[in-house]
């Protein structure tokens, strides 16, 4: 018997399905208007790029100054207006990131004719990328769009990887760290750990579809760096399993097909050393080889049906 709950349910269940390939409709068209806009983006980053290099000599020092920074200024000011004006919004992350290349070129011409012969590279960079990490972080504060929070990541990253570069430079390591190069390797890995860090927050958030680029960005960091220390500062290359374990169980617990990935990737050159180093001469290499091979397809099959368990 069908109580007049059920038939409620059952009618709101049908108005619902009717819905849907509206719906479906809609998020395809936002879905297009996304990608449309990041390709025109793409094309007027390369156009004006190439537009520069081939006048680049041509314009004086002034005009390169305009013509980088002060078209970014004048597109990231567009872009701040348009948002609070919640306008157009479909070209606001594409005008945030345009804005965003050109102020870095446009600080890079200043501080280049500023300091045109005695200046460091990676102080040069550091010089651009805190700029610009201290302007877009405060426009993040302030908007919550997720294109700004992708830029304020890269120029974190620009700016930690530079300052570490500024220690290594100017001689500035630790006295207690008895190696230079387990140093810069250690700081490294502490900026890839905390990367993760972030980009585990991020993937729990709104902001979550930019997190998978960031896992296998920060992950590739981190399983180059633990394998650096273990292969060339320790020679322990058994111990690399230490770094790939808790890989895996971030990935489970993140659920990051990106963490995934890169650990799998990690874990092949770890398993073709042990080979050479305990099987290679025996005759079980042969064997060695064949277990390995049906390890691997042991763990894509895991997955495959993780992957299909979960749709």
């Amino acid at each position: 018997m069908t109580t007049p709950s059920n038939k409620k349910k059952h009618i709101d269940k049908l108005a619902s399905a009717e819905q849907t390939p509206s719906q479906t409709t809609h998020h395809f068209s936002s879905r297009m208007v996304w990608i449309l806009g990041y390709i025109g983006g793409l094309f007027v980053v390369v156009g004006f790029g190439i537009f520069l290099g081939e006048n680049w000599e041509l314009f004086t020092l002034l005009q390169r100054i305009t013509i980088t920074y002060g078209t970014g200024m004048l597109l990231f000011v567009l872009s701040c207006v348009l948002y609070f004006r919640r306008a157009a919004p479909a070209i606001l992350h594409n005008l945030f990131i345009i804005s965003a290349v050109l102020m870095s070129i446009g600080l890079g011409v200043i501080i280049n004719d500023l300091f045109p012969e005695d200046t460091y590279l990676s102080l040069f960079i550091l010089s651009i990328s805190g700029t610009m990490l201290f302007q877009y972080l405060m426009t993040f504060f302030a908007t919550r769009l997720i294109s700004v929070l992708f830029m304020t990541l890269i120029f974190a990253v620009g700016t930690y990887a530079s300052a570490i570069d500024v220690l290594h430079d100017f001689n500035l390591v630790p006295i207690f760290v008895t190696s230079e190069f387990f140093a810069y390797n250690l700081a490294y890995l502490v900026g890839a750990l905390s990367l993760i860090g972030v980009t585990y927050v991020i993937s729990q958030s709104q902001f979550r579809k930019i997190a998978g680029f960031w896992f296998f960005f920060s992950s590739v960091g981190f399983y180059y760096t633990t394998h650096m220390i273990f292969e060339s500062d320790f020679e322990m290359m058994d111990a690399f399993i230490l770094a790939i374990l808790p890989g895996v169980y971030l990935a489970k617990i993140a659920n990051s097909k990106a963490l995934m990935v890169t650990t799998a990737i990690a874990f092949l050159p770890y398993l073709f050393h042990l080979d050479e180093k305990y099987f290679y001469h025996t005759t079980w290499w042969p064997l060695s080889l064949i277990s390995m091979g049906l390890i691997i397809i042991a763990v894509a099959a895991y997955l495959t049906f993780k992957a299909t368990r979960n749709k």
